[in-house]
């Protein structure tokens, strides 16, 4: 009988070396976890880690020599951001499943199938995306891995603490999310050929759903306005948005379009709640840069193919409409001072991904009625 291969191995606390036989399987819950460290006594979230040397199994199965290989599952949900931070070691992140966004220096889209390299000192970050985030392993070619002794993190987070927000930083990241945002699946359903016959009713029902939504927002940044200054703009905003939800109903002839599906109940939830507790530049940044820029594309876009119906006017106008919100949004940031650039990205990015998840659903929702109003339509005709 041939004998079977073996692996010299140390044990965690340095004691005699064992061998390891036959194989191993180490689920991902089973790695202890970490989700925040202290870096020049301020705590920093890091989504979910798990260090493999933090197994006993694991850490005893990696070598280390001739170099010290580190590796680490980490995870970051929709929205969750890993802050922009550098460190003294090149980092090879390979993304398992899931999707986000990089950020920092370098800003792109990430997803199941990326590999991420990341050279020694360079400014980087992630947020977590789609619906639900995103898993990677992230790997170090020397020393110790990143967070393996959490006393000593070998990260530097950037310190954004600016007199003045970086516009650059902001006008870049904004040009990425936009571009991103062309590809959700809300401006392919509108392209498809049955979408006049099929789609277009129960798309223009979602989205009228998401018009009522906004003006919850936006009158909720009224309510809790911080400054005179912010009071000003947002009373601005809202006098110029007010009742178009309603109008929009009219011209459709004030449909039943029933309740909010929950995914827009939850998207709302989340910028209603950013707009009582978030600073008046952070709001800003969610309303002007992001529902309002996301409107801007989105009112062009749909206005090419409801042209002739009752709506052609209303989606016209608004696409007009948002460009000066924009404008107006772009104009008030570049006069505020004290801001925390940091927050502000932070603030940009989630915004985009709650934006892109409720767009989504409005296709999906427009799907799932016209499916359902033809299995109706069968029961009918075969009963």
């Amino acid at each position: 009988m041939n004998e079977k291969p073996s692996v010299e191995l140390r044990s965690i606390d340095g004691g005699k070396n064992t061998p390891f036989t036959g194989m191993h399987v180490v689920n991902r819950e089973d790695i202890p976890q970490i989700s925040t460290v202290f870096v020049d006594n301020k705590e920093h979230n890091l989504g979910l880690l798990k260090d493999f040397r933090k197994h006993e199994l694991l850490a005893n199965f990696i070598p280390d020599s001739p170099e010290r290989v580190s590796f680490s599952w980490v995870r970051l949900l929709p929205g969750e951001t890993l802050a922009v931070h550098a460190h003294p070691t090149k980092t090879f992140i390979i993304v398992c499943e899931g999707e986000g966004y990089c950020t920092g220096d370098y800003t792109g889209k990430i997803s199941g199938g990326s590999i991420v390299m990341v050279a020694p000192n360079f400014l980087h970050g992630f947020c977590g995306a789609g619906k639900n985030g995103f898993w990677a392993l992230s790997i170090q070619f020397e020393g110790l891995g990143l967070y393996e002794n959490t006393e000593q993190a070998r990260v530097k987070f950037e310190d954004f603490e600016m007199v003045k927000p970086s516009m650059r930083h902001i006008s870049e990241a904004q040009e990425f999310f936009l571009e991103d945002y062309k590809r959700n699946p809300l401006f392919s359903i509108i392209k498809e050929d049955n979408f006049q016959t099929a789609y277009r009713e129960p798309l223009l029902d979602a989205i009228q759903h998401w018009s009522q939504c906004f003006q919850l927002i936006i009158s909720d940044r009224v309510k809790y306005a911080q400054s005179n200054t912010e009071k000003k703009l947002a009373l601005m905003h809202l006098e110029e948005e007010k009742d178009h939800d309603t109008k929009m109903a009219a011209l459709r002839g004030n449909p039943d379009i029933g309740d909010l599906h929950p995914i827009a109940n939850e998207v709302t939830n989340w910028f209603r709640k950013a707009m009582k507790e978030l600073s008046d530049a952070e709001k800003i940044i969610l309303v002007h840069f992001v529902l309002e820029g996301s409107a801007e594309f989105a009112h062009n876009e749909i206005h090419a193919y409801v042209e002739g119906s009752e709506v052609e006017e209303h989606f016209r106008f608004h696409a007009e409409e948002d460009e000066d919100h924009v404008l107006m949004g772009v104009d008030a940031l570049s006069n505020m001072s004290n801001v925390n650039y940091e927050k502000l990205l932070t603030s940009l990015i989630t915004g985009w991904v709650m934006i892109n998840r409720v767009c989504a659903q409005m296709s999906y929702s427009a799907r799932d009625a016209y499916c359902t109003k033809l299995l109706k339509q069968d029961h009918a005709t075969k009963n």
